[in-house]
């Protein structure tokens, strides 16, 4: 799943401290890093468990469909540039 800048960006939006996810999903801070840049592939497994480790610290909950749609509206703007 290719969903690591968008969780990235809500993190850094929200004043959440990746560390503090990472360390809930018992990850180093590095591998957690490399998800959120794309370098590493985040499984359907681990992203259910980073969305319920933001929803943990974050005043605003987000559920499975929060990251797709931002990863779809991303992809089909990019067509649109594309096409321009």
């Amino acid at each position: 799943m290719a969903y690591g800048k968008q969780i990235k960006g809500f993190l850094v939006a929200n004043g959440i401290n990746q560390n503090v996810i990472a360390k809930d999903l018992k990850l180093s801070d590095s591998t957690f890093s490399d998800k959120l840049n794309e370098n590493v592939k985040i499984s359907l497994d681990e992203y259910v468990d980073i969305l319920k480790a933001i929803n943990k610290v974050s005043k605003f909950k987000v559920d499975a469909n929060y990251f797709v749609n931002k990863v779809e509206e991303t992809q089909n703007n990019n067509l649109i540039n594309n096409e321009n």
